[in-house]
């Protein structure tokens, strides 16, 4: 009797190991198609737009050309309004937690920092200080916001500075010179010593975002990488170029779910990767895996504060609206 207990015993064990063992490591992120950015007359046709999601207020601001949109959760336009030509052209924006708006503009070959009402009208200009040798002619064309700090990107030289409210020097990050043999091709660079300049021009990133704790996401399609920024100024690369599960073409964005997933749109492949905290690949999703969706060449993304993800596209598909669900 007590040989038949061990035994029925064993067997259970076994049993759970089993499970335990098909348990997978990531549980994975459903996605459902909601909608498209629409206004009274239907579906609005952007191509490539920059997007911002409010994630205290639940509005998401589009840039498109001369004009901004403000969407409301339901992803019906509130409010638009087109930019006074004397701000030059308008590259992108950021939005405060109190719905003031940051304009980063480009007139008379320069860049400048505008802070505006929410009706888009110019209170005061920003100009940028305390800058330090290294990033004295740096000179910014993307932009984030987050906790009283302006993230400013310039994606051809792959160099982030953040600075704060009144454009005073905080930080500022070299990715090229953080990175170095990580950005190099292994099948070009065979035998050859490269330098940083030469890994600067030959690469540079598509866009960058902050996921939650303030790190900075960024996207390198040249390489056909994705990697991130720590808080406390460590770089880091993940995913690689390739055509199977997982695999980039040309990453065009980046976003986090705030649950622990980085989300990689690829403008090639079609479709978003989703990975995990650790950067392991969880699973990816195009136009054929979700009812209603299409996808053309899927760029910039954002994420809201109730988990819809707004996915940039081209070809005036206009931008799409996803519910994610961690089934974790």
């Amino acid at each position: 009797m007590k040989t038949l207990y061990n035994a029925v015993c064993l067997i259970i064990l076994v049993a759970l190991g089993i499970i335990a063992c098909a348990v997978p490591a990531s549980a994975e992120v459903s996605v459902s198609f909601l909608y498209k950015l629409s206004n009274f007359v239907g579906a609005i046709p952007y191509s490539t737009p920059k997007i911002v999601a409010d994630k205290v207020k639940g509005e998401v601001y589009v840039l498109s050309g001369s004009a901004v949109s403000i969407f409301n959760n339901s992803g019906m336009e509130i409010f638009r309004s087109e930019f006074d030509p004397e701000v030059g052209t308008v590259y992108d924006l950021a939005v405060d937690s109190n719905g003031d708006i940051f304009t980063l503009n480009f007139k008379d070959r320069k860049m400048s920092i505008l802070l505006c009402n929410y009706r888009l009208d110019p209170q005061r200009s920003i100009a940028l200080s305390d800058l330090p040798a290294e990033f004295a002619g740096f000179s910014p064309n993307q932009m984030r916001y987050r906790d009283g700090l302006l993230y400013l990107g310039n994606t051809n030289a792959m160099t982030v500075v953040i600075v704060d409210r009144e454009g005073r020097f905080v930080k500022g990050y070299d990715l090229v010179s953080m990175l170095g043999e990580q950005l190099d091709d292994k099948e070009k660079s065979k035998g050859k010593q490269r330098t940083n300049e030469q890994r600067r021009a030959d690469n540079g990133l598509a866009s960058f975002n902050l996921d939650e704790a303030g790190n900075v996401l960024f996207v390198l399609p040249v390489l056909g990488r994705a990697g991130m920024l720590t808080a406390d100024g460590k770089a880091v690369l993940f995913g690689k170029r390739g055509n199977g599960h997982g695999k980039f073409g040309v990453p065009g964005g980046i976003t986090s779910d705030g649950k622990g997933h980085y989300l990689v749109s690829d403008k090639l492949r079609n479709l978003v990767i989703v990975f995990n905290k650790n950067f392991e690949y969880v699973h990816e999703f195009d136009s054929a895996g979700v009812i209603g969706s299409d996808l053309a060449s899927p760029s910039v993304m954002d994420v809201d504060s109730s988990g819809k993800l707004y996915i940039s596209q081209a070809g005036n598909r206009g931008v799409n609206v996803y519910l994610l669900d961690d089934n974790s």
